[in-house]
């Protein structure tokens, strides 16, 4: 143990905040306890997230995404909070084609998935926007967006504790909304 706390020691002490940044928030909490010898702790909390496969239970604080991993807010171990945030590389944006529908003609519906990993809807509907925009002038059409619910969202995400059903999004395409267009 002494060893390997030594030489994990010796690794990280010249690491900068940057390199810090990439290490995700469950490893930065497993080194915090091997760091500050908390040996118990650390095979408690290995014992216990072995089959979460990744998964965690998150809360937002402040904009923050916090990983709630074990012995998060607990005060008699003492691991700083700022352990537990999720950095945006945790926590990208995913949208996920699901299909495409002619409903005339004319026009044709996309139904879209979209998610934040790790951040759950909640009681609140996501907001999204969606435009085609033109690589050469820049130029943007917004597309009338329909939101649904849909647990779909949820199994696609694969993830055990966030609830992402408020995240399928119909966008219809026409000939009308895009200049050009010919079925």
């Amino acid at each position: 143990w002494d060893r390997l706390r030594d030489y994990v020691r010796e690794l990280t002490e010249g690491m900068s905040a940057e390199v810090w940044r990439w290490v995700r928030a469950e490893p930065r909490v497993k080194l915090w306890l091997l760091l500050h010898d908390r040996r118990d702790q650390l095979a408690d909390l290995v014992a216990e997230r072995w089959f979460e496969q990744g998964n965690r239970p998150t809360r937002v604080v402040d904009g923050a995404v916090h990983a709630e991993l074990p012995y998060y807010g607990d005060e008699s171990v003492g691991i700083p909070d700022e352990t537990f945030v999720m950095e945006p590389a945790e926590t990208p944006l995913t949208a996920v084609l699901r299909e495409v529908t002619w409903v005339s003609q004319t026009r044709f519906d996309v139904v879209l998935f979209a998610w934040i990993d790790f951040v759950g809807h909640g009681d609140e509907t996501p907001e999204i926007e969606v435009s085609l925009v033109h690589q050469g002038s820049g130029e943007r059409i917004e597309l009338p967006v329909s939101q649904q619910e849909s647990v779909q969202v949820t199994h696609a995400a694969g993830h055990r504790y966030q609830d992402y059903r408020q995240g399928a999004f119909t966008v219809e395409e026409s000939d009308d909304l895009i200049p050009g267009f010919n079925a």
